[in-house]
């Protein structure tokens, strides 16, 4: 820290200089650090809820069902598996989310915002992205009727279908 006199000299003498110090940052930049910052917190806070975002990274970012986890908890990973066949523990992951403003819920669906999913995405282990990739693939796969073609599958094959980026 600095006293106001001298700053106010050193501005005097080297605005310019210091101005290119203080560069701000794109919004886009600012707010993947702050949701950097956050997914380090979760991680500590809850394990659970780090999964449950990661998936949602490799999904469509709207109106990602929720009974979608829970109906299919098999096909996840074993940590976020078990938190989503216990209605408490998944509720809680939601919660953890949303404190941090990572996902909107409603009592339908799950949102992420399109900027966090690409922070999710973009993590340094690549590895671990593409099993998290192919995770939500067979998920949504699972739950995708097999007639889909019957017109009663298709209100369910339109809400899944987002969520299906290899077809």
């Amino acid at each position: 820290m600095i006293p106001i006199g001298e700053y106010v000299s050193l501005f005097t003498e080297r605005a310019a200089e210091l101005f290119n110090l203080g560069r701000a940052s794109t919004t886009e930049q600012t707010i993947a650090t702050i949701w950097t910052l956050s997914l380090k917190q979760i991680h500590n806070d809850t394990p659970a809820a780090q999964d449950l975002l990661t998936l949602c990274g490799f999904l469509a970012p709207d109106d990602i069902p929720r009974p979608l986890l829970a109906d299919h908890a098999g096909k996840l990973p074993e940590r976020l598996a078990e938190a989503v066949a216990d209605p408490l523990s998944y509720n809680q992951a939601i919660g953890g989310l949303r404190r941090y403003s990572l996902i909107t819920a409603t009592q339908d669906a799950l949102s992420v915002h399109r900027l966090v999913q690409a922070v999710v995405r973009n993590r340094p282990d690549q590895a671990a992205a593409g099993q998290w990739a192919l995770a939500a693939l067979h998920l949504v796969e699972s739950a995708f009727p097999s007639e889909s073609y019957e017109f009663d599958n298709w209100p369910e094959c339109a809400q899944l279908f987002p969520h299906t980026p290899w077809l």
